[in-house]
């Protein structure tokens, strides 16, 4: 999913960007989507449900990435009613199981949902972050001259001209760090 459009970089920059360079610009910004989630180790969001299989633990609760909206859990391919942990967030990791164990096994548990930190909506913060990222990348692309500063953003240059730009990129960089997914 794209956290960012055309139209909002054209208005980050204040600039109408050439229509023959629109499809360029739907790659760097599905990229920097992609990039951004790949830093915070989660997908920040997504708009369709999938599934993803887990290793039964042969525990009463089992930890599982993080999902929105789960529809259903298969264990041993049986649909089974789970209770979803942290009960007070919408992002669940935990499944428990009122009685019994998740048997051990390979692959043998199936949950279905949201696999992102959100679901549907992309939030402000984050694509106001993308924006500013897609706006560097097109902005060194544009601007060729001295003074220009440069920072790298996984395989891509982005490029400032003035100090609100740099600062804006250094905001968008502590947006992402601040959904960055600590695995233990």
């Amino acid at each position: 999913m794209d956290y960012t459009d055309e139209i909002k970089v054209e208005a980050y920059l204040t600039t109408t960007i050439d229509p023959s360079f629109s499809t360029q610009l739907g790659i760097y910004i599905g990229a920097v989507s992609r990039q951004m989630d790949q830093q915070a180790g989660i997908t920040l969001v997504t708009d369709t449900a999938t599934t993803k299989r887990y290793d039964g633990s042969g525990q009463a609760i089992l930890t599982i990435d993080p999902v929105l909206g789960i529809s259903e859990v298969i264990i041993s391919d049986v649909a089974t009613t789970v209770t979803a942990y942290p009960a007070n967030t919408d992002v669940k990791h935990e499944l428990v199981l009122a009685s019994g164990y998740f048997p051990k096994g390979l692959q043998n548990v199936a949950v279905t949902g949201y696999h992102s930190r959100f679901a549907t909506t992309v939030p402000d913060d984050i694509a106001f972050a993308a924006t500013v990222l897609v706006a560097g990348i097109v902005q060194g692309i544009k601007e060729q001259r001295q003074g220009v500063k440069s920072e790298t953003v996984g395989k891509y240059s982005v490029t400032y001209l003035d100090d609100k730009q740099r600062a804006d990129f250094e905001m968008a960089q502590q947006i992402i760090n601040s959904y960055r997914r600590i695995v233990c």
